[in-house]
């Protein structure tokens, strides 16, 4: 009867050591996904700081665009008219109602902003080739954390499956041996009565 006894025990031992095994199983499934939610976060602030730059970029390249259209018109009128830039008296000279030192200013003016843009539109194109490179290392990353992810996850739901199996099967045992015990009991108080009678 003490045998019985113990294997109850180990079994219900057995029953709450799978079900800890469960629950760690739950516990890393969940951590799994938070990790997956962190990095589709992560992937999508990089979409937004990409399209953010393409759009900067867009608009110095725009402005860019209209201020080269500018410096030619102005050079080709510049040089039509045949004036030199150092003659004093030249630059008070009227063309279509503007100074000509007013245009030369105005042209000198143009091309520094053009560099400036030049630079400005050169810097967007770097830094927007260094975040579609973080995003795109950042998608690879993703891509194989999920697929190791989904492996992991894989074994788990097998793993859970596996135990409940085991646990289905411990029940069953424990319930046997429950119902054992009770029949060796009855049997014992039947033959315990009936030595009493003699």
């Amino acid at each position: 009867m003490t045998k019985t006894y113990n294997d109850i025990e180990a079994v219900t031992q057995l029953l709450a050591e799978k079900e800890k095994d469960l629950e760690l199983t739950a516990r890393i499934g969940k951590e799994l996904l938070t990790g997956n939610q962190t990095l589709e976060a992560r992937v999508g602030l990089l979409e937004t700081e990409l399209k953010t730059v393409n759009e900067r970029y867009t608009q110095a390249s725009y402005e860019l665009q209209k201020k080269n259209d500018l410096i030619k018109i102005l050079s080709n009128d510049a040089d039509e008219t045949g004036y030199e830039a150092n003659d004093d008296a030249v630059e008070n000279e009227k063309y279509y109602g503007v100074s000509v030192g007013y245009l030369q200013t105005r042209l000198k003016n143009l091309e520094d902003e053009n560099r400036t843009l030049r630079g400005e539109a050169n810097r967007l194109a770097m830094e927007t080739d260094e975040v579609e490179a973080k995003e795109a290392q950042l998608m690879s990353d993703f891509a194989s954390q999920l697929s190791v992810t989904k492996s992991d996850l894989s074994v788990i739901m097998e793993q859970a499956d596996k135990h409940r199996d085991e646990n289905v099967t411990l029940h069953n045992n424990c319930e046997f041996l429950r119902s054992k015990l009770s029949s060796i009991e009855a049997s014992l108080k039947i033959k315990n009565d009936e030595n009493e009678e003699l």
